[in-house]
């Protein structure tokens, strides 16, 4: 009987519809192959509320009364008709379950079937081309007879008839081994101050240098259990190891340096993975239908391990702490190269992607040294010269830097200047054991006193090094740049871009031997730490074919007017001579517009009035 009933609605319902070969969007009530599902009926790819199913005919409402045939209003029958599940033109609609469409799946939606009716015959070859596959999805299940495995797509090197040769090619990547037998322990830490919950103290935030510190002295202070040489460390919550290592809670104690109290830290690890490396065999191997990703950070970390220790990491690149002569920018500046590395997946497996790079670098220098290689005449530097503080102040705040007159390695950073010149900047100096009352010390005598240092150059300001409100002055000639600090490309002056583009833009065969030799560097990814863990680089980059296809020829116009056919007959050059010729028909340019990448450049900056001169009226 629910069945009959669901006939009869059916029958009801296809008494409005009109069969076309053009049916465009859904109506209510309707059907469309290629449109949006409508209300009561299967959409082919529907998001009706009583459709959904693919290869729905096509369907059109009828115009109502007093309406435009090709207006806009979607077409309502005049009663409402409950929504019919189960049942559409050529297909069983319903609701989509998540799982693919298949043959068993659309016909145990309802037991029904379909009305048979006569439908115009301009729409049956429509119905005729619907057909419901019965191929199932392939899947990356491992153990199904019937399922194909998920595996890359191969290159092409077997087809293509346009080519007049082949070629070898040396792609920038090198194949990395593994041992598919070896497990990576992944462990998550958390470094906190030792001091009492709710204290300042405790809720101040760890900088990534002192974390790399801390975690360094748990391991070197207890190799045993820490081996260093096993393990590397994100330099924020993770450490990956190649050996279990103890868990648990530890305590560490990291040295402020002369005049500072050492400052204590918990160090909480715990196992939080235990990352099988066969997975990648099973990736490669089509087993897995999604990339092992913990397992890919894991390797990525280890390879970064020992670059990350020899040179200068920024971002995801690694640069050399040596600079050569020739890398000198002048200015206090030099350009350092290094390279880019990332670990990708590719058809025969995991591979390194290496490419050169060249940044320009600040050369660790005294803050005296470098202001004067900046073009500053020392005796310039003065808070009586406002103009020129202000152009010291662009050059050092920011920057991060040594002193020499404390037995410690601590970086500060630059925050401001004093109002005063050395000779004039006085304090009240406490005693921490409070056995002296508290007296006023000029600068000049505490450094006397205190370090057995004086200031040669009085006449200029300090440097500021205290966080926040609290004022920490040191004499410029006791602070040296800390190696490593990046400098802004758009500060380089017009010189020094050339130099560094010249740089850059290495010649095919020198690129090639300049990341070869980053590859087979003791600074490079091939490090004791990778080794260790069962990863190995091969040192030679990975070699494809390739084909040449033939030169097009170009058509062109030339000086008298006429059209000529330029043909390239020395296919090692593959250059056209354009001197003379025109394109086949210009076009005018009525609309146009400039973009300027230069307002951020001190020296080079653009200036559109000279560009683009006004037109004259």
């Amino acid at each position: 009987m629910q069945s009959k009933a669901k006939q009869q609605e059916f029958a009801d319902l296809s008494k409005h519809l009109t069969m076309t070969r053009n049916g465009g969007r859904n109506y209510n009530g309707g059907g469309n192959h290629s449109g949006r599902g409508g209300n009561g009926g299967g959409g082919g790819r529907g998001r009706g509320q009583g459709g959904g199913g693919r290869g729905g005919a096509r369907a059109r409402g009828p115009p109502q009364q007093g309406q435009n045939q090709g207006g806009g209003g979607a077409y309502r029958p005049p009663a409402p008709l409950q929504q019919v599940q189960g049942i559409g033109v050529g297909l069983t609609s319903g609701e989509w379950n998540g799982q693919p469409w298949s043959a068993s799946s659309v016909a145990g939606q309802s037991s029904s079937q379909p009305v048979s009716r006569k439908l115009p015959e301009q729409a049956l070859p429509d119905i005729k081309e619907l057909e419901i596959s019965e191929k199932k999805p392939s899947s990356s299940i491992p153990g199904g007879s019937s399922e194909k495995k998920i595996v890359p797509i191969k290159r092409p090197d077997n087809g293509g008839t346009l080519d007049f040769r082949n070629i070898w090619l040396l792609a920038n990547h090198f194949p990395v081994k593994f041992n598919p037998q070896s497990i990576i322990m992944h462990y998550d830490v958390d470094i906190k101050p030792n001091m009492p919950p709710g204290s300042l103290a405790a809720k101040r935030t760890i900088s990534k240098s002192d974390l790399r510190l801390i975690t360094d002295k748990l391991f070197s202070s207890d190799p045993t259990r820490f081996p260093e040489q096993i393990s590397t460390y994100d330099g924020e919550k993770n450490i990956f190891s190649a050996v279990p290592l103890p868990t648990g809670t530890f305590y560490v104690e990291l040295s402020g340096g002369e005049d500072t109290a050492p400052r204590s830290y918990r160090f909480t690890i715990e196992l939080v993975n235990e990352l099988k490396v066969s997975k990648l065999n099973d990736y490669s191997q089509g087993m897995l239908s999604n990339a092992p990703r913990e397992v890919f950070q894991a390797m990525d970390l280890v390879m970064k391990d020992n670059p990350s220790r020899h040179m200068f990491p920024v971002g995801r690149s690694f640069y050399s702490k040596e600079f050569r002569p020739n890398d000198d920018l002048g200015y206090g500046i030099a350009a350092s190269r290094g390279f880019q590395q990332s670990l990708k997946v590719t058809a025969q497996g995991p591979a390194q992607c290496l490419d050169s790079s060249v940044l320009p670098f600040r050369k660790q220098l005294p803050v005296l040294d470098f202001l004067t290689k900046q073009g500053f005449q020392l005796t310039d530097v003065s808070t009586s010269r406002r103009e020129v503080m202000r152009e010291v102040m662009h050059v050092l705040k920011g920057l991060k830097v040594h002193v020499t007159h404390r037995q410690t390695n601590q970086k500060y950073t630059i925050a401001g200047f004093s109002d005063k010149n050395t000779r004039y900047i006085t304090f009240t100096l406490e005693d921490r054991e409070g056995e002296n009352p508290p007296r006023e010390i000029s600068l000049i005598e505490y450094f006397r006193e205190r370090y057995n240092r004086e200031p040669r150059d009085q006449d200029m300001p300090c440097v500021d090094l205290g966080k926040g409100n609290r004022k920490n002055y040191v004499p410029m000639e006791f602070c040296v740049l800390v190696e490593g600090q990046r400098y802004p490309k758009e500060h380089l002056c017009r010189d020094q871009a050339l130099s560094l583009k010249q740089m850059s833009l290495a010649r095919p065969r020198d690129r090639m031997d300049t990341i070869c030799g980053m590859v087979r560097s003791e600074d490079g990814p091939c490090g004791d730490v990778a080794r260790k863990f069962g990863i190995e680089v091969e040192k030679d980059m990975t070699r494809l074919s390739g084909r040449v296809m033939e030169p097009p020829v170009l058509k062109v116009r030339s000086s008298t007017g006429n059209v000529e056919v330029l043909r390239i007959t020395d296919t090692d050059k593959c250059q056209w001579n354009l001197l003379g010729q025109s394109v086949m028909e210009g076009m005018p340019l009525n609309r146009w517009a400039l973009i300027d990448f230069t307002a951020n450049d001190r020296y080079n900056k653009l200036n559109p009035d000279r560009f683009i001169p006004e037109p004259e009226s």
